[in-house]
């Protein structure tokens, strides 16, 4: 496939969209104004510094960062991009959409998927039509690279254009996740903790854990063994989230994040990687060792990441949902530190249909099922179930 990096697009057709038109020079022209849209390759000096210049421009989290695009980009097996929209006669309206974009097996076109997280679009402007336009001209730009499809995770505390994301693909919402508002006072924070975890955050501490924060991530070491008996535990693989992984992710957090590790005595018994950019704090990855879970270590580790963030001024600091955003223990643990809840939602859109529709036929051809699949997207890229011969 063709992942060249062209500040402007070929010229192919115009449309209307609410008074913008949007033209097949890759131009959105309205009111006299006209959006640019340039891919961005976050291994490119030029293309690094726009990036990270929106970035400064308006509030965002760690998922949005080039480096940490790149990071998953090669955990993918794609190639990280992002696509930036700037209207040249108003600088203070711009849109930031990162993407990673993958091969696909016919060897035509490619198709695009988020990072893992909320890596959703941003926006610089909340006016409406700009926002609109701004996504009619991110799904263009799609279409003239054949994107056949993209799928983009949404963040749950960061404002989203739902009309204008709808009106260019679906909007699926998979359900709550918990966040803590850190700019109340520390007692309505603590109160809002249900009863039993107010307990054994308190039971921890009397039973001599404590939690230190290793802000250089030099203690990756103890944690990663920990966080990959946990995933065992769970059932789910860490093959792609091995210590190398982490290893790049910590550096990519460097300045932006820390390692949290709760011990008893000398001895690490669980922690977590989190993050705080733009005075969003995430609870990105964590563990427990199997011997320690009744001690409820992972309660006072985020009762005193909390606490820290706090008193360091940060905005928001999110918990996420449950596994699959099912509201599973998982959630049900969460929801225990705060009744705030956003909403996990992504957009599905399919920039060249007829390519879609393409890939699709021969999924089916090779044996996929629709009925199988259920909401799997894109469609082409569920697993194939070889049916037992008879």
């Amino acid at each position: 496939m063709n992942l060249g990096f062209a500040d402007h697009l070929a010229s192919w057709h115009i449309r209307r969209v609410d008074g913008f038109l949007v033209t097949g020079r890759s131009n959105v022209v309205g009111c006299g104004h006209s959006l640019v849209p340039r891919w961005l390759d976050p291994l490119e000096h030029e293309h690094l510094a726009r990036w990270r210049a929106l970035l400064q421009r308006t509030r965002h989290d760690f998922h949005q960062l080039p480096e940490y695009v790149a990071i998953e980009a090669d955990r993918l097996g794609g190639r990280g991009v992002a696509l930036l929209v700037e209207d040249p006669r108003a600088p203070e309206r711009a849109a930031l959409l990162p993407l990673i974009l993958r091969s696909l097996p016919s060897g035509e076109g490619c198709d695009a998927t988020s990072p893992y997280g909320y890596p959703g679009p941003l926006f610089t402007s909340a006016d409406p039509r700009f926002e609109t336009a701004a996504v009619g001209c991110f799904v263009a730009a799609m279409a003239k690279r054949d994107v056949a499809s993209a799928f983009v995770r949404l963040h749950p505390l960061l404002r989203i254009p739902d009309q204008a994301l709808a009106r260019f693909g679906s909007l699926v919402d998979h359900g709550p996740t918990v966040w803590i508002d850190l700019e109340t006072d520390e007692a309505t924070q603590w109160a809002n903790y249900r009863g039993t975890h107010r307990n054994l955050v308190r039971r921890a501490t009397r039973d001599g854990l404590r939690v230190r924060f290793d802000d250089a991530f030099a203690r990756l070491d103890e944690f990663y063994p920990i966080y990959a008996e946990t995933m065992a535990r769970l059932g789910a693989t860490t093959c792609d989230m091995d210590h190398s992984y982490l290893q790049r992710l910590a550096a990519v957090l460097l300045g932006r994040g820390y390692l949290a590790l709760v011990e008893h005595g000398d001895q690490v018994i669980a922690g977590g990687v989190f993050s705080s950019c733009s005075g969003i704090v995430q609870y990105h990855l964590s563990g427990t060792a199997t011997a320690w879970q009744r001690a409820s270590p992972s309660r006072l580790m985020l009762d005193e990441v909390r606490r820290r963030q706090a008193a360091r001024g940060d905005w928001r600091m999110h918990l996420g949902g449950g596994v699959g955003a099912q509201e599973d223990p998982l959630f049900r643990f969460k929801r225990g530190f705060s009744s705030e809840r956003g909403r996990f939602c992504s957009w599905r859109v399919t920039p060249n249909p007829a390519l879609h529709d393409r890939l699709v036929a021969d999924w089916q051809a090779g044996g996929g099922s629709r009925e199988a699949a259920g909401e799997f997207f894109p469609l082409y890229r569920a697993p194939i179930t070889k049916r037992a011969s008879a």
